[in-house]
């Protein structure tokens, strides 16, 4: 199906799971077919550092052509995709991605594929328009009078030509924008793309994280195995919310990090700003001069107008909550108005797993540097399946991951987050809990 008005129909979650298959593999070069007027082109060669795509109509080809025009690092072919791919994938060197989108006129991709056999190389694959199991919400190519469904069983013999039964890994696409067309991600194995020559730095992802291959949501059940590194969160958080941004993928790459403190210290989020292109608003009552983050002093009846103040998004990629006292409330009152992706916050671990408490609600309070602050694991737990999220995880009997659920293939599955009660802060007696 093609775009008028945006690249990928206007999906952008293809346009992030793009971003993310080129910094994970180091990809230099996007080679697409099927150009149409050159929208999704020109995305490309804004993204990529060389981009060869081929279009079979002449009129359509005049006009990306035109679209396009000043743009060096992009050439255009006009002709037939099965026949000219051989001899685009010739001119290049290293790891690269193919997108197969050329299917309105003779259905090419048996023999596209056919071709990329027979370069004898190994491209990242994505093929658009193509039926995601368990997706019916997602459209599809299907030609009944040819026989021909879009679909797994349709090309997997070609696929095990070119890379060989089991040297491959193949994914769907778990949202969709836009248009909301199924895709195909296929993705050769480390030593497959080592093959192509020139992968100096290629990082072991692969191996490491099987993006996207959630069909039965397994990723979620690796985050345990997952090592904490550490540059400026206090724990390595920001570990745990790569691997989980990696398999959920992004959107719009926007964070809400309240309170941030300085935004260095101790930060969740301040390694997806320097080295992920993030951006966001952190908020702190003290901003320790930092003008960075805007120094407010979060209530949970100004926390929804604040978000207004600063033009937050109604749907973004994550939230960090901490502020060491009504963490509970603010973060009931914002999700009545937003839907963050992720989020990350601060529990109370001194509280027993199996009690349900909640600091009374003071928007005036300050934290002591005592055990009177937040909530129980519980009450974090009974109040994210209210609002439409799952907890995923839980890192140093501190922070809690909350999923909203439409990201998992199963949103009913059965995780199992535990934590073992530990007395880190000061008791102080006497002090007023909620029952949640």
């Amino acid at each position: 199906m093609k775009n008028k008005n945006g690249p990928f129909n206007e999906d952008t979650f293809l346009e992030s799971e793009f971003i993310r298959i080129r910094d994970t593999f180091f990809v230099n070069c996007a080679i697409e077919t099927g150009a149409y007027q050159g929208v999704t082109t020109k995305w490309l060669g804004a993204n990529f550092a060389k981009v060869y795509s081929i279009e079979l109509k002449e009129t359509n080809y005049n006009k990306a052509k035109e679209n396009l025009k000043g743009l060096s690092n992009i050439v255009l072919y006009q002709g037939n995709s099965a026949k000219l791919l051989k001899k685009v994938i010739n001119k290049v060197n290293g790891v690269f991605i193919v997108f197969l989108d050329a299917h309105w006129y003779d259905n090419p991709v048996l023999r596209e594929l056919e071709a990329i056999r027979e370069s004898k190389k190994f491209p990242i694959l994505v093929i658009h328009d193509f039926k995601v199991p368990d997706r019916p919400e997602f459209g599809y190519d299907k030609y009944p009078d040819q026989g021909i469904i879009y679909e797994w069983d349709w090309i997997k013999d070609k696929v095990d030509t070119i890379y060989g039964a089991g040297n491959y890994t193949y994914y769907y696409n778990t949202q969709a924008a836009g248009a909301k067309r199924g895709c195909v991600f296929i993705v050769p194995n480390k030593e497959k793309l080592k093959q192509n020559g020139k992968t100096k730095g290629l990082v072991n992802a692969i191996n490491k994280i099987m993006p996207f291959n959630n069909s039965e949501d397994r990723w979620v059940k690796k985050l345990k195995n997952v090592k904490p590194e550490k540059k400026y969160s206090q724990y390595g958080e920001e570990s745990y919310l790569n691997f989980i941004l990696q398999n959920i993928g992004t959107t719009n790459k926007y964070y809400v990090d309240f309170g941030a403190g300085d935004g260095h210290k101790l930060s969740n989020t301040r390694l997806l700003k320097e080295e992920y292109n993030w951006t966001g608003l952190m908020m702190d009552g003290d901003n320790k001069g930092n003008n960075e983050v805007k120094k407010e002093f979060i209530t949970a009846e100004n926390i929804c107008n604040l978000f207004e103040k600063y033009n937050v998004p109604h749907q973004f990629d994550l939230l960090s909550i901490d502020i060491d006292g009504n963490d509970f409330w603010v973060l009931k009152e914002l999700l009545k108005k937003y839907s963050p992706r992720l989020i990350i916050a601060e529990f109370n671990g001194t509280i027993p797993a199996n009690e349900s408490r909640v600091m009374k609600y003071n928007p005036e309070h300050s934290w002591g540097k005592n055990d009177y602050y937040g909530f129980s694991f519980k009450a974090g737990k009974k109040l994210a399946e209210e609002c439409g999220y799952r907890v995923i995880f839980q890192n140093g009997n501190l922070n809690m991951y909350l999923l909203r659920s439409d990201l998992l293939h199963n949103p009913d599955m059965r995780i199992n987050v535990t934590y073992k009660c530990t007395q880190y802060h000061k008791h102080l007696p006497g002090m007023e809990w909620v029952t949640y």
